[in-house]
């Protein structure tokens, strides 16, 4: 199912009972549903989610978001690491928000570059979840360093999704 008609499924739920966005994707019914796709399409869940989140990273950019810009970098990358992790294995990806994790589960080989850009990327997922240190970031992310992480994930992003085509 492509992510716009996963939307549709939520938004359609939504609207007709009075339940929470987040109820619905923690709820049974999701989990069974994800669980009786096959590895082919547990994959190409993961790829649309992983692709919507980076052209929302783009958005955020835009709009001059720039901490959000890096959040979804990270959540694209995670996605895509994990439609990985399926291809490789067909089996669920572990429960990780850890780049660097969920890369090394792969057992596969980078250079020391994309193994930088996957622990930023974390310890700017971890801190932006954070109200103490969100301030911080928010003074120190600007519109270079948020192009320029945008950038180094489009570059690992493409790399990433060249291993599962």
């Amino acid at each position: 199912m492509k992510l716009s008609s996963f939307i549709k499924v939520i938004l359609t739920s939504f609207l007709q009972e009075p339940f929470t966005v987040q109820f619905f994707l923690d709820s049974h019914l999701y989990v069974e549903y994800i669980l009786s796709m096959d590895k082919k399409e547990k994959v190409e869940y993961w790829l649309d989610i992983a692709d919507y989140d980076l052209e929302t990273a783009k958005s955020m950019l835009t709009s001059g978001r720039y901490l959000y810009v890096v959040f979804m970098c990270q959540q694209a990358i995670e996605k895509m690491l994990k439609a990985l992790y399926i291809n490789l294995f067909d089996e669920e990806p572990p429960r990780s928000h850890n780049l660097a994790f969920l890369f090394n589960k792969l057992g596969i080989s980078t250079s020391d570059e994309t193994m930088n850009v996957l622990n930023s990327l974390s310890a700017h997922y971890i801190n932006n979840r954070y109200p103490e240190y969100k301030s911080k970031l928010s003074t120190v992310l600007d519109k270079k360093k948020a192009e320029e992480f945008l950038t180094k994930t489009e570059r690992t992003y493409t790399w990433l999704k060249s291993q599962i085509i």
